[in-house]
This record gives structure tokens, C-alpha cells and sequence, in this order.
């Protein structure tokens, strides 16, 4: 089986050169900050420094994921002609899935590098779960826009490549809060995160919690789907 770091520089678009997460790069990080925090346990127990090292490695990642928030940002204002938008729309699709992946296997080789029990990415780092789920939800209100015919042609696109379409956004239910989806949950990590994704992504996130809160606050039960 073909290792992650070498199957994400396979899969990498040169159109979108520089603008991945860098993966070898953070397990760089990781193994640097682990060490110096092994390193201070002579004098302090180790587990004080797992906040700093979980800190340290975040921020890099959600500069990562600022990239592509910005890729997204400019790629989806390109005015394509009928046949090329849906060949960018696919682009983009392959391009934020390869991203995302490599945000989950990084907290993977977190949790084993400080040998602590997982914790879901939004707990981990919320300001990287959010940033993750406006990426999934800009490209959701694209594909909602598409005619039959545009839709039509990317599917055609992804069967030719033998993609599989995108995982789509979660509702997910809140307690207390009498209101559901997975905006509501974006938005209160959102404001919990120490540094801040581009504005344009912290305003589409607050907009669209308030539309979807508006519609579903007629359904406190609901769960997980």
C-alpha cells in the first residue's frame, strides 16, 4: 500500500502548486515539538506539554487550510465556460478531499506520537473543523446551483477519473440548543479559535448558521442522521 505522503504528491494538481497542506512538513513539526517536550519532562511531567504541542502543530495546519480556503475563494469566480466548470468544479473537489485527508491523518499520527487516547477533530482543533466544513459547504452550495446538464457532466468527469462524489455535510443535532446542523456547530467553534480563517469564510459560516437555525428550529428532536 502506497504511503499517504507519497500518494498526496502523486495526486497533486500543478495547478495548485504550494497550496496543499504540507504534510512531511507537519510530521516534521510534531516530531521536533515531541522531542523538545521529552526533552523539558526531565525537569516537568511530559503530559504538561501535550496543550503546547497540540497548539503548535494546530496552527500550522490551520495556516494550511487557510490556503485552501483562498484557492477556493478565487478558482470559484473564474468565469468557465459550461464544459470547464464542471471540469474545475471536479478539480476542486479532488484537490480539498486529498487536503481534508491529510488533516485527519496528521491528528492520527498525533494522538500515536504522544501515545494519549484520539479525540474527534473538532474537539482536537475547532478552528481547523470548522475551516474544513466551510470548505465542504462552499463546494455543496456550487453543486446545488448546477443545472441538470452541468451536473450531468460531472458526474460524466468524475466516472471518467473513477472519483467517488464527495462525502456530504452532516446534520447533526445540538443539545440544549433547540436547533440542528452541522453550521451551528461551525460557527460556535469558529469564535473558540485563537487564529482566525479568512473573513470572507467567518461571515459565510455565521450566514448560513442563521439560515439553517431558522429552519430547523421547529425540530429540537432530531438527531444524527
Amino acid at each position: 500500500m502506497t504511503k499517504f505522503g507519497k500518494r498526496l504528491l502523486a495526486e497533486q494538481n500543478p495547478k495548485f502548486h504550494g497550496l496543499y497542506v504540507e504534510y512531511k512538513g507537519l510530521k516534521r513539526l510534531l516530531k521536533t515539538k515531541s522531542a523538545e517536550a521529552e526533552a523539558n519532562a526531565a525537569r516537568t511531567a511530559f503530559s504538561s506539554f501535550i496543550p503546547e504541542v497540540i497548539a503548535a502543530v494546530g496552527d500550522k495546519l490551520l495556516e494550511d487550510c487557510q490556503k485552501i480556503a483562498m484557492v477556493l475563494e478565487s478558482e470559484l469566480h473564474v468565469p468557465y465556460t459550461a464544459g470547464g466548470r464542471a471540469e474545475a468544479l471536479v478539480e476542486l473537489e479532488a484537490y480539498v478531499a486529498i487536503n481534508h485527508q491529510a488533516c485527519e491523518k496528521i491528528l492520527k499520527k498525533l494522538f500515536k506520537k504522544l501515545e494519549i487516547a484520539p479525540c474527534p477533530l473538532q474537539t482536537t482543533w475547532p478552528g481547523i473543523h470548522a475551516a474544513l466544513c466551510a470548505h465542504r459547504r462552499r463546494l455543496e452550495d456550487v453543486r446545488q446551483r448546477l443545472s441538470p446538464r452541468h451536473r450531468a457532466a460531472v458526474e460524466g468527469i468524475r466516472a471518467a477519473a473513477a472519483l467517488t462524489p464527495p462525502v456530504q455535510p452532516r446534520r447533526m443535532y445540538m443539545p440544549g440548543l433547540a436547533r440542528r446542523t452541522e453550521h451551528a456547530t461551525v460557527v460556535l467553534t469558529f469564535r473558540a479559535m485563537t487564529t482566525p480563517i479568512a473573513l470572507s469564510d467567518g461571515l459565510e459560516l455565521r450566514a448560513a448558521t442563521q439560515a439553517t437555525a431558522e429552519l430547523a428550529a421547529g425540530h429540537p428532536d432530531d438527531h444524527v442522521d
